[in-house]
């Protein structure tokens, strides 16, 4: 094989591995760190719901402590007086707390008043006897030992809510034992549509018990955040990613799963500029290397050949008085000094020869 056949297999290999080299490193590492980084971002987004919901969570424990430690408030527990449900257990009420829930509930656990409200349909919803023993079992009150304010989440009927439950004493505390406990609720989908959804403009989906068990993707995801890691993102999809969070009861059972969506603008931007940049890359890379194989071929292979021709030709003259041209300063000019080195002995071995052979007759 010649040595131009090499010089072209050598480049042509160099320009192929450079190029692999290249894409797998754009694709095992480059896209990998932007995927790495839109997936902290969606993580990000998911701790900031979280926050809203804590946020919410610390509104509503106020709110409780405000209106359980109220003089008022104690007294209708004790008498229930109509005077104080028409002041205070109205639409005007419920929509100024941003309330779904309030209920008032006596020291043996009887329910003396409550409002379960729409804020979004503005009607008043049916509060069952199964709901009201639902907030009692997945809140579990404990009237006696609780002193402090309570806060957590919890499922009404499938809907999932944020509350928080005070006990109900006197404005002076010291004056009266507790009578009874005040609970207040939030659904958890309304106070992300108004706190997060709107403001930020990302998507926010909640699911409550009945959707998880009615969604075998959702269920999944859902079993898998029980039992093993606190947050899961999915990349899946080309368009979107999405993290999952759930959140649970005293008891530590599943209330719901937070989703938050949002466009892949991130990694579809870097994944776009990886590209770019191969599609930059690699016509460069096949430009060197036919320059790399020009270079070596003009400066290297053709001198070669030339030499080679020049040698033949001398050879086939037979006149060793001619010499090469000498060009350059490099290895090959080096050989082609020699070369004519050889050719000056050569040349005056003949002519000794001839010498001898003309004295040797006399």
């Amino acid at each position: 094989m010649s040595i131009k056949i090499k010089n072209l297999v050598f480049v042509s290999v160099l320009f192929i591995a450079t190029s692999a080299i290249i894409c797998i490193f754009g694709k095992e590492v480059l896209i990998k760190n932007y995927l790495k980084i839109e997936s902290d971002q969606s993580r990000d987004t998911i701790f900031r719901t979280e926050d809203i919901f804590t946020t919410n969570l610390d509104e509503l424990e106020t709110i409780s402590d405000d209106w359980s430690r109220w003089d008022d408030t104690y007294n209708f527990v004790k008498d229930k007086n109509q005077v104080y449900v028409l002041a205070n257990l109205n639409d005007t009420t419920m929509e100024n707390l941003g309330l779904n829930l309030m209920v008032f509930v006596d020291s043996n656990k009887n329910i003396v008043a409550f409002k379960y409200h729409d804020l979004n349909t503005k009607q008043d919803l049916a509060f069952t006897k199964e709901d009201q023993d639902l907030l009692f079992s997945e809140a579990n009150f404990n009237f006696i030992d609780i002193i402090e304010t309570k806060s957590g989440y919890l499922n009404i009927n499938g809907m999932p809510m944020l509350y928080a439950a005070s006990q109900i004493t006197p404005t002076d505390q010291n004056s009266s034992p507790s009578n009874g406990f005040l609970v207040l609720g939030r659904f958890a989908q309304e106070t992300m549509v108004t706190n997060y959804s709107k403001k930020y403009n990302v998507p926010v989906s909640i699911y409550g018990k009945n959707e998880i068990e009615s969604n075998p993707v959702v269920a999944s995801i859902a079993t898998k955040l029980s039992t093993g890691p606190a947050y899961f993102t999915d990349t899946s999809d080309k368009k979107t990613i999405s993290s999952y969070s759930i959140f649970k009861n005293d008891q530590g059972k599943l209330v719901f799963l937070l989703k938050v969506s949002e466009q892949r603008e991130l990694f579809q931007k870097g994944q776009k500029n990886v590209y770019n940049f191969f599609y930059l890359i690699i016509p460069l890379l096949f430009i060197l290397s036919i320059y790399i194989f020009a270079h070596i071929y003009i400066t290297i292979i053709k001198r070669l050949l030339l030499l080679k021709k020049n040698i033949d030709d001398i050879i086939d003259s037979g006149d060793y008085s001619a010499s090469l041209k000498e060009s350059g300063d490099d290895e090959i000019t080096d050989v082609e000094r020699s070369f004519n080195h050889l050719l000056d002995k050569v040349g005056k071995c003949k002519a000794f020869k001839k010498e001898d052979g003309k004295g040797s007759k006399y």
